[in-house]
């Protein structure tokens, strides 16, 4: 099953404010062991919801994202 999170280009392309940042060894470490935890924190949610509800989720936290960001 294929990654259900954003990649970078299209959160950059989403938010249209992109910040550079420089992690140390440790934050790397940090930042991969959270990625496991929420892939699969998605996996589970998708396999519970199925295609369809996930799409319909997806594209209420696209309205959610677009209201906060336009605010």
């Amino acid at each position: 099953m294929p990654n259900p999170g954003l990649t970078r280009a299209e959160l950059a392309r989403r938010l249209n404010d992109v910040r550079e940042l420089h992690l140390t060894d440790a934050g790397w470490e940090a930042l991969r062991a959270a990625d496991a935890v929420i892939v699969d924190i998605e996996r589970q949610i998708t396999d519970e919801l199925g295609p369809k509800e996930t799409a319909v989720l997806r594209a209420l936290l696209d309205r959610v994202a677009d209201t906060v960001r336009n605010t």
